[in-house]
């Protein structure tokens, strides 16, 4: 396999995310693959003594299925909305000069294709979904950006890519043709909307939250929101948004005396108000993070890290379109 452009660093992407809490009405599985050979878990979900050596990230399949990106194993693991194990595809371990290929970030498009960003060379692996061998999208122009980190995936399985060293958003086409970059670190995460825009935030002032949605493009700027923040906020973010357009929410809030904070998550209409539902958290441990993904239904995951393994919550049945 041959890939244009320099090497690139970006070891620093191999890291997980994930932080333990309870939540009401969810349901809550753990892939457990920590586990001595013949051990079975008391969780619900695999009995397989499987092993993540890195778990870099995961994404929603066109159903509930899970994709877990292993970046130092070089693989995906597939698991079914209850946590059984269903298969594992390997990508290539090295290059064509023996170096070793780093994974940063899994997407899924609407036509059940996984797409995987390969951030030492600047290329993006395409798993069809009859689950073939991975075949490579060579993408030369993206070998001159330092640090990817992010991968996204339009309806018509057209390439959003993030740099986060310059804050870069990169656009290309089905075949990896370069055709756009913006400048805009509000959309790092690179969440879609259901009209496929980007969606982030940004502080104009500090009161002030703006929710704003971004053509990928042409770089078309809109406001959809503007949140107005309290002295006890700490952050304000983006989780995803169901194919009606309405978007999920992330407001961390900490108490009067700063030793507490608690995240509330709610969704808001694409008419710009509020619904009833809404989950509330609290995290014991700040220093520790989580990562959150809403499906095409709106439907509400997250993944927390565990010792033995990856603990996912599905949140009943918060965030179902209705």
């Amino acid at each position: 396999m041959k890939y244009a452009g320099k090497s690139l660093i970006a070891a620093c992407i191999i890291c997980l995310l994930f932080s333990p809490f309870n939540s009401l009405r969810a349901k809550e599985f753990k892939i457990a693959w920590g586990l001595a050979a013949g051990q079975l878990t008391s969780a619900i979900g695999t009995e397989t003594a499987g092993r993540f050596k890195g778990p870099a990230s995961f994404c929603l399949g066109r159903g509930l299925d899970v994709y877990v990106l292993d970046s130092l194993e070089c693989a995906i693991e597939w698991f079914d909305e209850n946590g059984t194990h269903l298969a594992k595809y390997s990508l290539p371990l090295i290059d064509e000069n023996n170096q070793k290929l780093i994974y940063a970030d899994i997407a899924c498009s609407a036509q059940g294709n996984l797409f995987v960003l390969e951030a030492r060379h600047g290329a993006i692996m395409k798993v069809q979904a009859d689950r073939r061998l991975p075949t490579p999208i060579i993408i030369p122009g993206l070998a001159s950006f330092h640090l990817l980190t992010k991968l996204a995936v339009l309806a018509d399985e057209s390439l959003i890519v993030y740099e986060a060293l310059t804050g870069t958003v990169i656009y290309l086409s089905q075949k990896g043709e370069l055709h756009g970059a913006i400048k805009n670190s509000a959309l790092q995460e690179l969440v879609l909307d259901s009209e496929g825009r980007l969606l982030g935030t940004q502080r104009p002032e500090p009161k002030k939250m703006l929710l704003i949605a971004v053509e990928p493009r042409s770089g078309k700027r809109q406001v959809l929101k503007a949140f107005r923040l309290k002295s006890t906020d700490v952050a304000l973010n983006v989780l995803g948004a169901d194919k009606k357009g309405n978007v999920l929410i992330e407001r961390s809030k900490e108490n009067k005396e700063g030793k507490e904070i608690r995240q509330l998550i709610k969704w808001h209409k694409k008419s710009g108000t509020k619904m009833a539902q809404k989950l509330s958290f609290s995290l014991a441990d700040v220093g520790m993070t989580r990562t959150r993904r809403v499906a095409r239904n709106g439907q509400l995951f997250t993944v927390s890290s565990l010792d033995d393994g990856l603990k996912i919550v599905r949140h009943g049945s918060f965030g179902v379109s209705r």
